[in-house]
């Protein structure tokens, strides 16, 4: 067992025509973060830039990290 405090992070950037011409970027941080025995927080965070991104459906965005969440929670518990 690794020690409370103790982390995993596992982050990526999107690529493609969107990125190469600043029209969206992206990036998403994953990190799971030892809490205590038997105890671990797993937070997602993803952060958009660029011009088109007023146009991008964000709830939708929410919507699949609190289903990732959940389904995962499920799984480890």
């Amino acid at each position: 067992m690794e020690p409370p405090g103790t982390q995993a992070v596992l982050a990526w950037r999107y690529t493609g025509l969107l990125p190469a011409i600043r029209g969206v970027r992206a990036e998403r941080t994953q990190t799971l973060t030892v809490l205590s025995a038997g105890r671990t927080r797993y937070e997602s965070v993803e952060v958009f830039q660029g011009f088109l991104v007023a146009f991008l459906p964000l709830a939708d965005v929410v919507d699949g990290f609190e289903r990732m969440a959940a389904a995962l929670k499920a799984r480890c518990e």
